[in-house]
This record gives structure tokens, C-alpha cells and sequence, in this order.
């Protein structure tokens, strides 16, 4: 499974869910870098910082505690000066909210995978302007999500390998036979 599994999972859920909560045109990927491209705004970058925890829940089976960050950015439409900032401002705040509904609302990803939102923090920075653009506002969400992995059997060569012949025989010695060999 692993971090490519959790934000395949994600981007799925958030694609299929963010239209119930927004009308913004929303791009959802999975990405270290805001899109280049001005058609790819507004945005979700989805994406696992580390996997914390690994809990071994029977023979072959982990639980694992992955770290996750959505990142929403948003471009302002309006051309005046301190109504793009506010325009920013606003829109980002309402897409990370729907990202927020989409995690609460129904917590399951699929595949042994869950959004635990008891941690769900969501920090955003001022809106700032582009050079002579428009402005931008950023936001994040951090939180955890759980997934129960199954350890895959090993592909290369058998690392414990079974001896099945051994030669296990014991052969007598007299008494003193160390000090026929010389050693005292």
C-alpha cells in the first residue's frame, strides 16, 4: 500500500466529493509544487509527509499511521487592488472548508484506509499579491490517516531457507585421544 496508495486514495475522494461542497473549479492532484500552469487554479495538492507509526496487528499485518497535507491555493478574479485580496481570501477559505466536510463527512477511503480527523488542523496564511496580478491565498490541512497494510511475501531469494540434509554424525573418540594428537 504506502504513501502512494494514501494519496491515490485522496485525490480519488476529494475529485469525486469537493463539487458537493464547492463550485470553484477545482484541480485535485497529488504534487510537491503548486501547478505552473494558471488552469490548473484553484487547486488541492494532496500530499503524505511521513508515515509515523506502524503497529504490527497480527502475522503479516500492520496498521500505519500516515501524516497527510493538503495544500488549497486560489487566484483571485477581480482586478481591483483590495477586492482581489478579499476575493483571495474568501474563496480559499471556502475551499478549505469543503476539503474539511469532505474528510469529516465520511471518513473512509476504500482499502483499509481511514481519515482520522481527531487531529485535523487547518492553518492559512494572508493573501498576497502576484506582482501586478491578481492575489493569491494559500491554506493547509494537516491530519492522519490509518491503513491497515498486509506485508507482501518476499520476491527474491528465500532469505531463511529450509536445510532439509544435514550431516548429523557423531563419531567416538577414545579417552585420550587429545593427547595422541599432541595437545596437553
Amino acid at each position: 500500500m504506502g504513501h502512494k496508495a494514501v494519496k491515490a486514495a485522496l485525490v480519488a475522494k476529494l475529485t469525486q466529493q469537493l463539487p458537493w461542497w464547492t463550485d470553484l473549479p477545482v484541480t485535485v492532484d497529488r504534487a510537491d509544487s503548486m501547478p505552473a500552469d494558471d488552469k490548473k487554479w484553484p487547486f488541492v495538492i494532496v500530499r503524505t509527509s511521513r508515515m509515523s507509526n506502524a503497529v504490527n496487528v497480527s502475522d503479516g499485518v500492520l496498521l500505519c499511521m500516515y501524516r497527510c497535507e493538503i495544500t488549497c491555493g486560489v487566484r483571485a478574479t477581480s482586478g481591483n487592488h483590495d477586492e482581489s485580496l478579499d476575493d483571495a481570501t474568501d474563496d480559499r477559505d471556502e475551499l478549505i472548508e469543503a476539503v474539511r466536510w469532505v474528510l469529516r463527512a465520511s471518513r473512509g477511503l476504500g482499502d483499509g484506509m481511514r481519515v482520522t480527523t481527531d487531529e485535523l488542523v487547518e492553518d492559512t496564511a494572508p493573501s498576497v499579491l502576484e506582482g501586478k496580478g491578481p492575489a493569491i491565498a494559500m491554506g493547509t490541512t494537516t491530519f492522519t490517516v490509518s491503513a491497515f497494510e498486509t506485508i507482501p511475501p518476499p520476491t527474491g531469494p528465500d532469505p531463511d531457507p529450509e536445510i532439509t540434509d544435514a550431516d548429523v554424525h557423531v563419531y567416538p573418540h577414545p579417552a585420550d585421544y587429545g593427547t595422541l594428537l599432541g595437545a596437553s
